[in-house]
C-alpha cells in the first residue's frame, strides 16, 4: 500500500528551489510518502487525489513569483481542506539573526494575506547565490547585497549554496510526520 500523496508544488528563479524540492520529495518518500513534483506552470488543475500539498517559492526583491500566488490564492480552500505546508527560500533567511529572519517572515506573511491561505507549517530556508546563473545586472546586483550582508562571497565566477540542509531535511520530516498523523487519522480504519 502506498503512503499518503503528497503535492510539491513551487516556483523558482534560477533552479535552486527545485533542488530544495527534491530533497523534501526524497526525504517525504523515506518517511513513506508518495511525492508528486511540480512546477507551478505544470501544476496539477485540481487537488484531487492527493492527501496533503507542500507550496514552495523563491523570494525575488521581497516578493514570491506571481504565478505561484495565483494558483494558490485559485487552490486556498482546498489547500486548507488537508495537511499542507509552505517553505521560502530566500538569501534573507540565509542570514541567521532577528532583524532578516523577521524579513523573510514577514515575506512569507505577505504571501498568505495575497492569496488568503494560512498554511500548517512554514519553513524559511536560506537560498543560495547562483552568480553564474544570473544576467549581469542581477549578478550585480547581487555582488552589491552579498557585500553587505555575506562578506567574502563576491567572486561572481562561482555560486554559493547558502541552505541549511539540515533544516530542510527537519522541515520534511516534521511535514512527513504531520500528514501520516492526518492520514491515520481520518482513514476509515481509524473510525
Amino acid at each position: 500500500m502506498a503512503g499518503p500523496r503528497v503535492a510539491i508544488i513551487y516556483q523558482t528563479g534560477e533552479g535552486h528551489t527545485t533542488d530544495i524540492a527534491h530533497r523534501i520529495a526524497d526525504r517525504l518518500g523515506e518517511a513513506g510518502c508518495d511525492p508528486v513534483i511540480r512546477e507551478v506552470e505544470a501544476a496539477p488543475a485540481t487537488l484531487d487525489g492527493f492527501d496533503a500539498v507542500l507550496v514552495g517559492g523563491s523570494v525575488h526583491v521581497g516578493k514570491f513569483g506571481k504565478a505561484l500566488g495565483s494558483w494558490t490564492k485559485e487552490h486556498a480552500v482546498a489547500l486548507g481542506a488537508m495537511p499542507n505546508g509552505f517553505f521560502s527560500v530566500s538569501m534573507t533567511a540565509a542570514v541567521h539573526d532577528e532583524a532578516h529572519l523577521a524579513r523573510a517572515g514577514e515575506n512569507a506573511d505577505a504571501f498568505f494575506a495575497q492569496t488568503g491561505w494560512h498554511p500548517d507549517m512554514v519553513a524559511l530556508l536560506g537560498g543560495a547565490l547562483l552568480y553564474t546563473r544570473y544576467g549581469w545586472i542581477k549578478r550585480f546586483a547581487m555582488k552589491r547585497i552579498a557585500a553587505h550582508d555575506f562578506p567574502g562571497l563576491t567572486d561572481t565566477h562561482r555560486d554559493y549554496d547558502l541552505t541549511d540542509w539540515d533544516a530542510v531535511d527537519h522541515f520534511a520530516k516534521d511535514v512527513a510526520a504531520h500528514v501520516i498523523a492526518a492520514t491515520v487519522a481520518t482513514s476509515p480504519a481509524a473510525g
